[in-house]
């Protein structure tokens, strides 16, 4: 131990140091409690440093100046209350130093000041103690905790020392005498300790910026492109140099092959790899981490002494990351909704994994993984099931491989050819890929059955052919034969009945007649396949008898219909004027038969033959009425038929609602003579401008052969020959007699009272009012049934 001769003194005495006993407890080093005890003097050192205001227990072993990783302080003077220096002279600084001072105030003897040499731990008792909020006091702390190696960085620590914490450097530079320049420029190092000086203030304003920063640690998580493998960083804040404690939880180990590895506290670069799939994170724990608040005590007749506080640990912890050991490839896929027969079956696989876990790439390529997709048939559709139904037919097989996540395609080695559905069904299994390779699958996977986007359909294409009915009760129907339609599928047919003159063609046309006019529209609901009866539909009359028969052209009906296209079948259009879709309206004809020749007197009647369709309805009545004609007294074929005057008329018209035969009433013929029968068919019916109108529909020839009657005298055999009779040309149409107009008949033909030539003639008053009660009797009984008057009545003639 030497003494330095102080370079300005402001009394006689020395300083004097002790070495501390070498039995003190060991130095512990960075990696431990830091700690440094900065002399000051003792009772306050001026307006940088703070007194301990408090006692506080402290021991020993808490407070320690250790070397700072084996380096000289660079600082070897210590303080004393005078603010003289004690230490070597101009000529520059020994490294056996002791930091320390001399206690010169208000003592009644000269008392040796407590001194405790660099790197020896101190023996006194630190009984009084607390915590050093001095500014200057933690940038001290701060700077010395920084490693030195070099002679520059000790120098600039031991210039930095003497500016916080000699009381008489504790002031601006500017307000500092050159000789004070020149001991804190330190005079050991002559012209060059300008660039310390420098590097002292650059320290400091480092202390003074981290000051209350508390350290921490940050370790991070980093996983390679293969899933398997990665590293962990870290970064911290006033942890630099030390050593940190690294712990994996979960699935992984660090090179070392365990989960606990040490490293530096910041800068860490430690490599890792998964054991098993699973989050992993890790945990940094640096030790011997400094505070950042000195502190400073002092013990009876001693010296102050500052130190860095206790050492202790700080934590950090990562964010999970996700490592892969195996992954399962799995898929979803969408297939196409719509194929035609023929065309490839094709599902195209958007691949990824069942358990979320990245796809595994060793070496930067992923690990291929091949998919079978089978498609099962079925003609009808069936649910979704996570087995394949029993219903499901397998019809081909194919495959896809994929190398990372993403969509790949499967094309089956067989095409669609039914009409129907078909469901791809997709899987993976383990055993099935390179040997090699299994290592990195976890297991065996496969699709549900009908999964979302998994159905195929090829459309069926249903058919219909048709036969139409006949005219029934004045209605007509359609039977359809549905073909072509999905078992079991509900489709709703829709026929229209369409009036035109034109003819059938074989096979159909594409487009409507140029005179089609739609009747009517009726919906026909179907199930599957089979025979069908549409509703009826009411034959158009009006229009038939108007527009038709009224203009002399044919009336033909016909069907046709259209199936809508459903998402399982496609649209069906039917043919236009289909011979089995037709219907030919006939207008109806009339052929007649008088009752045979005889003696007179003779009873006469005429049968008329009703051949066609004959309109029927509640909105149209059809009637047949009767008018005989006597041609002269003649009995042979010399006479002419001449159809001027009416010898008879039938009380009521007959009414015909479907072709046959129908009788006329009886006549009684009491005078020789030549007869003939007339008949007339005519039809009744409201017009679309709702106007009441009358068409006849048919109306016999005067004079026909067997519309004749012969009524021989009594003293002349009956012929039963009747004659064909000449008819003069041109002949008037015989008049309509008012009276005798047709009406609805509703009750048996029966004779009536002969209505002949000379009662016309002879009759008296008594017998034409009765003719004229009579009439109008059946004027009101015809209206009665058709619900109008004679008024209303347009008559319409057409000759059949």
């Amino acid at each position: 131990m030497s003494t330095a001769t102080p370079l300005t003194s402001t009394g006689t005495d020395k300083a004097r140091h002790k070495s501390a006993p070498s039995t003190a407890p060991t130095l512990l080093n960075r990696s431990g409690a830091l700690a440094l005890a900065v002399a000051i003097g003792f009772g306050g050192v001026g307006a940088g440093i703070l007194t301990a205001p408090a006692a506080q227990a402290a021991t020993d072993v808490s407070y320690t100046t250790p070397q700072q990783n084996g380096a000289d302080w660079g600082l070897k003077l210590g303080v004393n209350v005078s603010g003289s220096w004690s230490g070597e002279g101009a000529s520059g600084f020994s490294d056996d130093h002791f930091l320390g001072s001399r206690y010169i105030g208000g003592q009644p003897v000269d008392t040796d000041g407590y001194c405790i040499m660099l790197g020896t731990p101190s023996t006194s008792q630190a009984l009084l103690a607390s915590n050093l909020v001095n500014a200057n006091g933690a940038a001290a702390n701060y700077i010395l905790a920084k490693p030195t190696t070099t002679a520059a960085e000790k120098a600039s620590v031991q210039v930095a020392m003497s500016l916080l914490l000699d009381p008489k450097f504790n002031v601006p530079l500017t307000t500092l005498s050159s000789s004070d320049l020149a001991i804190v420029g330190l005079v050991k190092y002559g012209a060059d300790a300008a660039p310390y000086r420098a590097a002292a203030q650059a320290l400091i304003a480092e202390a003074q910026a981290a000051m209350g920063v508390a350290p921490s640690v940050q370790p991070q998580l980093a996983i390679a492109a293969d899933g398997q493998s990665g590293t962990v960083t870290s970064t911290g804040t006033g942890v630099n140099g030390l050593t940190a404690t690294y712990t994996l939880t979960g699935p992984a180990v660090f090179s070392n092959g365990t989960n606990t590895i040490t490293g530096p506290a910041t800068g860490a670069n430690l490599s890792f790899t998964a054991t098993g799939n699973g989050a992993v994170k890790v945990d940094e724990t640096a030790i011997g981490v400094l505070g950042n608040t000195p502190i400073q005590y002092s013990a009876p007749l001693s010296q102050t002494l500052v130190a860095v506080g206790p050492t202790t640990t700080v934590s950090g912890a990562s964010a999970d990351v996700q490592v892969t050991f195996t992954f399962q490839p799995a898929a979803t896929s969408t297939a196409p909704v719509y194929l035609e027969a023929g065309q490839a079956l094709t599902d195209v696989l958007h691949v990824g994994t069942a358990d979320g876990l990245p796809w595994l790439a060793p070496g930067g390529s992923g690990i291929p993984a091949v998919f079978n997709v089978d498609w099962y048939y079925s003609p009808t559709t069936l649910p979704a099931s996570a087995q394949i139904p029993a219903a499901a037919v397998k019809v081909a097989t194919g495959q896809a491989t994929a190398t990372a996540a993403g969509d790949v395609t499967a094309t089956a080695d067989k095409p669609a050819d039914k009409n129907g559905f078909y469901y791809p069904v997709a899987r993976f299994s383990k055993a099935a890929q390179p040997a090699a390779l299994q290592k990195y699958f976890t297991g065996d996977w496969i699709a549900g059955f009908n999964d979302p986007g998994e159905q195929s359909i090829v459309k069926y294409t249903p058919q219909v052919t048709t036969k139409a009915s006949v005219i029934e009760n004045g209605k007509v129907h359609d039977v359809i034969t549905v073909t072509g339609n999905e078992p079991g599928k509900a489709l709703t047919v829709t026929t229209d009945l369409i009036l035109t003159s034109e003819k059938t063609v074989e096979g159909g046309t594409d487009t409507a007649p140029a005179d089609a006019v739609k009747i009517g529209t009726v919906t026909t609901t179907v199930t599957g396949n089979g025979e069908f009866t549409t509703p009826s539909v009411d034959v158009p009359w009006e229009k038939i008898i108007t527009d038709k028969w009224g203009a002399d052209k044919p009336a033909n009906l016909y069907f046709s219909e259209k199936i809508p296209a459903t998402e399982t079948t496609k649209e069906w259009d039917g043919k236009e004027l289909l011979p089995n879709e037709t219907i030919p309206v006939i207008k109806p004809a009339v052929s007649t038969k008088a009752s045979q020749n005889g003696t007179v007197p003779v009873i006469a009647s005429d049968t008329a033959i009703v051949t066609g369709d004959v309109p029927s309805s509640p909105t149209v009545l059809t009637t047949l009425g009767w008018k005989l004609f006597k041609f002269g007294d003649d009995v042979t074929s010399s006479v002419q038929a001449v159809c001027q005057n009416e010898f008879w008329a039938s009380k009521a018209s007959l009414e015909v609602p479907k072709a046959g035969e129908y009788v006329s009433e009886q006549v009684t013929l009491k005078d020789k003579g030549t007869y003939g029968y007339i008949e007339t068919l005519t039809a009744k019916y409201t017009d679309a401008n709702g106007n009441i109108k009358t068409s006849v529909l048919h109306e016999g020839k005067c004079g026909e052969k067997l519309e004749t009657v012969i009524a021989f005298p009594q003293d002349v055999p009956a012929s039963p020959e009747k004659p064909a009779l000449t008819v003069p040309s041109p002949q008037a149409p015989a008049p309509h007699n008012p009276g005798t107009a047709p009406v609805a008949y509703t009750g048996e033909v029966t004779a009536h009272q002969e209505l002949n030539t000379p009662l016309l003639f002879a009759g008296g008053a008594t017998i034409l009012a009765g003719l004229v009660i009579g009439g109008i009797w059946y004027q009101r009984r015809r209206a009665a049934a058709l619900n109008t008057t004679d008024q209303d009545t347009n008559t319409e003639h057409s000759v059949g």
